[in-house]
């Protein structure tokens, strides 16, 4: 799986969840990324989750950044599993619309049964 999301020589984004809503490991990350060869500059972007890469194809590629981070951990090399439903999300779901079944169904027979009463009265 892949996490690049854009790449020119010289240039490359990549999302890292580990990096999202966390400065701490932004830094860290820019820092690692930074003291590799040929690497000019790293800006991370806490609310995407993302990182800019910017670097020299002299010296260094894609291929070799991706590696570093697969290495360090912030990149997984097999895909994450999907998550199942959660069993309290769903019984909410159920529930919700049982109960706007049942009160459109009881509308129904109300708004249908007051004429016939009222019939019946009269």
């Amino acid at each position: 799986m892949t996490h690049q999301i854009h790449h020119v020589p010289g240039r490359l984004r990549v999302r890292l969840p580990a990096i999202k809503r966390s400065g701490e490991n932004a830094a860290l990350l820019k820092g690692l990324l930074r003291a590799v060869q040929g690497v000019s500059a790293a800006e991370p972007n806490l609310m995407t989750g993302s990182i800019v890469v910017r670097y020299d194809p002299q010296l260094t590629s894609a291929a070799m950044i991706l590696a570093i981070l697969t290495d360090r951990g912030y990149l997984r090399t097999t895909p994450a599993a999907p998550q199942p439903w959660n069993s309290t999300v769903t019984m909410r779901i159920s529930s919700k619309v049982a109960q706007a079944v049942f009160w459109y169904c009881l509308e129904k027979a109300i708004e249908r049964s007051v004429p016939l009463m009222l019939s019946a009265l009269l």
